[in-house]
């Protein structure tokens, strides 16, 4: 099975796990050349560059091609409020608007970047399964057997 059958398998089970649904969004796009990509394209050659470009609605491809990007574990938190004053709360969404927003304090003085992870840019891919047990435990799935 290829790396990429495998992570998207992985982001599968990861989907079932967690009852999120993880789906490559059909309006994402970019303009490269004069010419309109979209997941696909990503998907093509993921990392280590078109998973962080914006596309035209100002969303990175990490959160808008979550199965291109193997990203589906990734999420921005819930709770997460930005506010200056006088103004109304901000939610992550609108930090992943502009990059120098990653680096504002919440309300919980938690930086957006580590609270707002898929809205930054700061999401790691999802583990690739390996094809062998490995020595230490790790923090998702690894393998997946159809054997029953």
């Amino acid at each position: 099975m290829s790396n990429l059958m495998c992570g998207l398998l992985t982001s599968f089970l990861i989907v079932v796990a967690q009852g999120i649904p993880c789906l490559d969004s059909s309006d994402w796009e970019v303009k490269v050349r004069d010419e309109m990509k979209n997941c696909d394209w990503v998907a093509e050659n993921p990392y280590p560059l078109r998973c962080k470009i914006k596309g035209t609605d100002k969303k990175r491809a990490n959160a808008s091609c979550r199965l291109a990007c193997n990203t589906c574990s990734c999420s921005n938190s819930k709770t997460w409020r930005f506010q200056k004053k006088n103004t109304r709360l901000k939610k992550c969404n609108w930090i992943g608007e502009k990059p120098g927003r990653c680096n504002k304090v919440g309300q919980d003085n938690t930086t957006a970047k580590n609270s707002c992870k898929l809205a930054c840019g700061k999401c790691i891919k999802d583990p690739t399964p390996t094809s062998s047990p490995t020595d230490k435990p790790t923090a998702g799935p690894t393998s997946f057997s159809t054997d029953t």
